[in-house]
């Protein structure tokens, strides 16, 4: 069994209340705006900055989030299996991952008139890696700072384009 420490649990409740007021997506947002920007003044093909764009749609954000808003089904008397509960939160998320990527190419497709899997591909990891940066830095950064302020916002999301920026340069170069 884990244990987590006091601190850690107050980190994940933070993260869960910045998930839930949308700052997580706020800032993913400017990260993404400031990577299309980086993406057109380095001439990366516009498919990349369309699919980029597809991936935090509204129907592709509501396809992913849609899972986790809906009320869980408590336990009157704790199950001794807690595996079954494992298994039904990894298909939670799994369903929550392949609804959104297959909503966001669907609306890739739609504006680019492009089917370019392995571009779309490229463009979700890119944008899911930084949503789990985001959640993960967020949470730290509100405990020492006003994650509320446009400067803020906007420096960490410029932080995060440029990191997204060098694994998608890396990223490039390998394949």
């Amino acid at each position: 069994m884990i244990r987590i420490s006091g601190a850690a649990k107050q980190l994940s409740q933070l993260a869960d209340d910045l998930l839930a007021s949308g700052y997580v997506d706020l800032y993913l947002f400017l990260s993404i705006v400031f990577l299309i920007l980086f993406t057109r003044l380095l001439g990366i093909p516009e498919a990349f900055s369309i699919a980029l764009f597809s991936t935090t749609s509204m129907p592709a954000m509501y396809s992913f989030m849609y899972y986790y808003r809906k009320p869980a089904i408590g336990f009157f008397v704790k199950p001794k299996n807690h595996r079954i509960i494992e298994i039904r939160v990894a298909y939670k998320s799994l369903a929550a991952i392949l609804t959104s990527f297959v909503t966001g190419f669907i609306v890739f497709a739609a504006l680019s008139g492009s089917t370019d899997i392995i571009v779309y591909t490229l463009a979700f990891l890119v944008t899911s890696i930084m949503r789990i940066v985001l959640y993960l830095l967020l949470p730290v950064l509100a405990r020492h700072v006003d994650v509320e302020s446009p400067v803020i916002a906007m420096l960490t999301s410029l932080a995060i384009a440029l990191t997204a920026l060098a694994f998608l340069i890396a990223a490039i170069h390998i394949l």
